[in-house]
């Protein structure tokens, strides 16, 4: 046992392992080198795509106020219009998770 730890840490035996893990880690080192480089080239169109849109506030009026509209409207109708929600085929987690908790609540009493 003893002699085999010695070959194994023997100087050719180093020598050929640096080698491997060198060449192991070419392929790792290329990914590394093209993810940083497609990450900062999408990070410059990002930025120039979007300096002007938000430097004049068409992002918020064109994107963000109808989303936030949209989203008011949808919780309106669940909450306030049942029957008008079923019929459009709209959800509600929370009826659904009320509903159930009253059921669990009938069983416990």
């Amino acid at each position: 046992m003893a002699t085999t730890l010695l070959k194994l840490l023997s100087l050719p035996f180093r020598i050929v392992w640096a080698v491997v893990y060198f060449i192991l880690q070419i392929p790792f080192a290329i990914a590394n080198v093209f993810f940083f480089v497609t990450s900062r080239f999408f990070g410059l169109i990002f930025t120039l795509a979007l300096k002007w849109p938000l430097k004049t506030f068409w992002y918020l009026r064109v994107v963000t106020i109808p989303v936030l509209l949209i989203t008011i409207a949808y919780g309106w109708i669940v909450e306030n219009k049942p029957e008008l929600a079923k019929r459009i085929g709209l959800k509600s987690l929370r009826l659904e998770s009320s509903a159930a908790s009253e059921e669990s609540t009938k069983k416990d009493e």
